[in-house]
C-alpha cells in the first residue's frame, strides 16, 4: 500500500513536471513565433492592401486616359469638319476664279473688238476730213476754171469739159491725193515664235505711219482711202516656212523657204483696194518661227487714189 502510494505521488510529481513543461514549451514556442516575423495572414492582408491600394490608382490612371481619349475624339471631329469646311472654301474659290478668269478674257476681247473698231473709227474720221479737204480743193479749183474760157495745165490748153473730166478722173495723182505709208519690223529679242496657222505676224515696231492706217497691235494695215497701194514685205526665218501676203480676204502673194538653214524671203505687191480694205502677212504653218532685230519687216504705200470712190469701213 505504501509503494502503491508512493508510485501514485511519483506519477504525480512527474505529471505535474511534464505539464509544466508542456506549457514552458507553449509560450517559448508563441515567443518564438512572435520573433520569428509575421504571419502568412500578415502578409496576405499586406499584400490585398497594397493591391486594394494599385488598384485604385490605376482606376484613376485608366479614367483619366478614358477622358483624354474623348477629348482627342472629339478634337479630331472638329478638325474633320473644318476641312471639310475649308475643302468646301477652296472649291468655292476655285469656281470664282474661273468665272472672273473667263470675264477677264471676255472683257479682253471686248477690248481688243473696241480698239480694232475705234481705231477704224479714226480712220475713218481722219479719211473723212481728208476727203472734206479734197471737196474744198475741188470747189475752189473749180471756180477758178469758171472765170477764163480756158486754163493752162502743164502748159497744155484745155477747156471747161476737160477740166471736169480731170476733176472726176479715177485715179490720177495731184495736189488733192491723200498721203498714205507705212514702214514697221520686229523688234523682239530672238525671234517671234510659236505662231499658229492663218495668224497674222505682228510688225511691232512703227517707223513710218503716215496716214495712221497700220495698227501695230494686229499687224495689219487698214487702208484709209481707196486706191492702188505698193506693199511689199521681207521675212527672216530659221528654217522651212511658209507665208502668204493677204489684201482684202485674198491671198495676193505667197512666201515659202524650203531650207533647214536661216533663210532671207521677200514679195512685193501692187494692189488696188477700196477703203477699209486689211492687208496684212499671215503665217501658213504651225508653230512657225521670225527673227526679228529689223530682219523682218512690212511696209506700203498708196501709189495712186481712186477720186470717185466712196468705200466705208466696217
Amino acid at each position: 500500500m505504501e509503494s502503491l502510494t508512493f508510485v501514485l505521488v511519483v506519477s504525480i510529481v512527474l505529471f505535474g513536471h511534464l505539464t509544466s513543461g508542456l506549457e514552458q514549451d507553449a509560450v517559448t514556442g508563441k515567443l518564438i513565433l512572435e520573433e520569428s516575423g509575421p504571419t502568412l495572414q500578415d502578409i496576405v492582408n499586406t499584400l490585398t492592401v497594397k493591391y486594394d491600394t494599385a488598384f485604385n490608382e490605376l482606376n484613376v490612371v485608366v479614367a483619366k486616359q478614358q477622358q483624354l481619349i474623348e477629348s482627342l475624339q472629339n478634337d479630331n471631329l472638329m478638325i474633320h469638319k473644318s476641312v471639310g469646311t475649308l475643302k468646301s472654301e477652296v472649291l468655292d474659290n476655285q469656281r470664282k476664279m474661273a468665272e472672273l478668269t473667263n470675264i477677264i478674257i471676255e472683257q479682253g476681247k471686248q477690248i481688243k473688238v473696241m480698239e480694232t473698231s475705234n481705231q477704224a473709227k479714226s480712220i475713218s474720221i481722219k479719211t473723212l476730213e481728208m476727203e472734206m479737204k479734197d471737196q474744198a480743193s475741188r470747189c475752189d479749183c473749180y471756180k477758178q476754171s469758171k472765170a477764163p474760157e480756158s486754163t493752162t495745165v502743164n502748159s497744155t490748153t484745155i477747156n471747161k469739159k476737160d477740166i471736169g473730166s480731170v476733176l472726176k478722173g479715177r485715179a490720177r495723182r495731184g495736189t488733192v491725193e491723200n498721203e498714205v505709208a507705212f514702214y514697221a519690223y520686229i523688234t523682239h529679242n530672238g525671234y517671234q515664235d510659236h505662231l499658229g496657222q492663218n495668224q497674222d505676224i505682228k510688225f511691232d515696231h512703227v517707223v513710218t505711219n503716215i496716214g495712221n492706217g497700220y495698227i501695230p497691235n494686229h499687224g495689219t494695215f487698214i487702208a484709209p482711202v481707196a486706191g492702188t497701194y505698193v506693199f511689199t514685205a521681207s521675212l527672216h526665218v530659221p528654217h522651212n516656212s511658209r507665208a502668204n501676203f493677204v489684201a482684202n480676204g485674198n491671198v495676193v502673194a505667197r512666201f515659202y523657204a524650203d531650207s533647214d538653214e536661216p533663210t532671207q524671203i521677200s514679195q512685193t505687191v501692187v494692189v488696188s483696194l477700196p477703203k477699209g480694205a486689211d492687208v496684212s502677212i499671215q503665217n501658213m504653218g504651225t508653230d512657225n518661227n521670225y527673227y526679228g532685230e529689223i530682219y523682218t519687216t512690212f511696209g506700203g504705200f498708196l501709189l495712186y487714189q481712186n477720186m470717185g470712190a466712196t468705200g466705208i469701213i466696217g
